[in-house]
């Protein structure tokens, strides 16, 4: 199995998870207005597991807020009647819970995507930086592709090239954490289910699914900005966005000098 299996097979599981706790409380709770919160709130978990299954631990984050936020919100009306005192607990507990299960559920995530890319990939990982090499990005990128031919789905691809002579120096300066750490602080401005790949020396490439040219291009100011500031050197990074459906062409041209 993949990483894309496992995350199909954790959606699928986590889903039923949700809906069946969601029944039982359904069923203990009494059929009254507060019940029905309380249902609701279970649902919420929901929203967690989307956000750690595709963008990991900020994904958790993020969704671990919302999620307290509209329980919290639901709960507003028994607020206004000054019943806070009992309601107070319950939006506190709930709130702690979320937050709790919703950045470690992403943090496993994220974990399990690189050690399931580690074992499974080596002969498509680069050795340095530990991320995907030019073979398997330019795999990831057919299967985008494809999927554009059949579905007429968006994606971009953000290409990352870094000034060799501003590289070079970066390398050479003392107790630089070297390529690894160029690759890591891409890794870490990108959502989970984006996909980095090492294209040469000097190259990296992210590939940005369901992400349409506008998107790809605040992504590429971002990527531009902490890739710069790493290395130390003022626009020492250049950045180029592909996207579908208006680059297909050059998409393809990529593809095919990744992998001739």
């Amino acid at each position: 199995m993949d990483y894309k299996g496992f995350q199909r097979f954790v959606l699928i599981a986590g889903t039923a998870l949700v809906i069946v706790s969601a029944t039982l409380v359904a069923l203990v709770m009494p059929k009254t207005a507060e019940g029905l919160k309380e249902v609701v709130g279970q649902l919420l978990f929901f929203l967690l597991l989307i956000g750690a299954v595709y963008d990991g631990w900020r994904g958790g984050v993020v969704t671990a807020i919302l999620a307290s936020t509209i329980y919290a919100a639901i709960q507003f009306p028994t607020i206004l009647s000054l019943k806070i005192e009992p309601v107070l607990p319950l939006i506190l507990v709930r709130a702690a819970i979320y937050l709790v299960t919703g950045p470690l559920g992403g943090g496993i995530m994220s974990n399990v995507k690189k050690l399931m890319i580690e074992a499974s990939h080596n002969e498509f990982v680069d050795t340095e930086t530990k991320i995907f090499n030019k073979l398997y990005f330019a795999k990831l990128a057919s299967v985008e592709l494809a999927r554009f031919e059949r579905y007429n789905t968006v994606s971009s691809i953000v290409m990352i090239n870094l000034e060799p002579r501003a590289l070079a120096m970066y390398l050479e300066t003392p107790k630089s954490p070297g390529m690894m750490e160029v690759a890591k602080t891409i890794v870490n401005h990108v959502r989970l289910v984006d996909e980095v790949g090492r294209l040469s020396n000097d190259i990296f490439g992210v590939i940005l699914p369901f992400t349409a040219n506008d998107g790809a291009q605040i992504v590429a100011s971002r990527l531009a900005a902490v890739t710069s500031d790493l290395i130390g050197y003022e626009d020492c990074v250049e950045c180029e966005v592909i996207s579908l459906p208006n680059d297909k062409g050059k998409m393809e041209a990529i593809i095919h000098n990744l992998a001739p």
